[in-house]
């Protein structure tokens, strides 16, 4: 009963969003989150919610928790596409803070799980566990422990993700359990499923977007902190 039921929902969700998104228009952004809560209750393939999130106008980012770092009020947003075990991650966090830093509110920085699945053996589980960490202590602390995985890459396990937690003050039960049973997979898909329709194909790659004027660029790489303060500089004149 219940896939006749989702498929009767599913149905009427392509239908009005997916064939034609010109009728999400006048959609709320509550309206948009119940409808995307709605395929996430029914265990929606991934790519089928990113689809229905762009043709909503809503991301990832209104779902769920954002993983932000600057002001919420950013002309130019930076969404960071990422795998925990990239070295060229590990490069690009401090760039990026440098960049935060210099730019003020006028720039901010968003997270988004891009695991290389095929080549890194933990860059999945690390990403759940981020995801576990910023369930208990929020989103501050996903960066701490994100900054954690990226600089201890040859220590990756579940017993370095649970040892770490603890050490931050996470419940350490709930944690364990957390990561064991990959709570956050759907929310790391639906990341994947998002980039993939951006064209993004390694980590790290940056979508850089003015959110006043619509204006986007995708820059690939662990690109110098001097590339990257041109590409915003752009951005912020567009």
């Amino acid at each position: 009963m219940r896939s006749i039921y989702f498929g009767v929902i599913l149905g009427l969700v392509f239908t009005f969003f997916v064939v034609t998104p010109a009728r999400a228009a006048g959609l709320t952004v509550a309206q948009a989150q119940a409808i995307i809560a709605l395929l996430q209750a029914f265990d929606a393939e991934a790519s089928v919610i990113a689809n229905v999130q762009h043709n909503l106008g809503i991301s990832t980012s209104q779902v769920i928790n954002e993983h932000r770092l600057g002001s919420p009020n950013a002309t130019v947003v930076l969404t960071l596409y990422c795998s925990f075990e990239s070295v060229y991650c590990t490069k690009i966090f401090p760039t990026l803070k440098k960049i935060l830093d210099e730019f003020g509110n006028q720039v901010a920085v968003v997270y988004r799980h891009m695991p290389l699945r095929q080549i890194f053996s933990q860059a999945e589980p690390a990403a759940n566990a981020a995801e576990c960490i910023a369930e208990q202590l929020g989103n501050d602390n996903f960066w701490i422990f994100a900054e954690s995985i990226l600089t201890h890459q040859d220590e990756l396990s579940a017993n370095y993700y649970t040892q770490e937690a603890t050490r931050m003050g996470a419940d350490t039960a709930k944690f364990t359990l957390c990561a064991a049973e990959r709570k956050y997979q759907k929310v790391i898909d639906v990341d994947v499923a998002e980039a993939e329709r951006q064209n993004v194909q390694g980590t790290p790659s940056i979508i850089m977007r003015n959110v006043y004027t619509g204006k986007r660029e995708k820059i690939d790489g662990a690109l110098p902190h001097e590339t990257i303060v041109v590409w915003v500089e752009k951005m912020l004149s567009q």
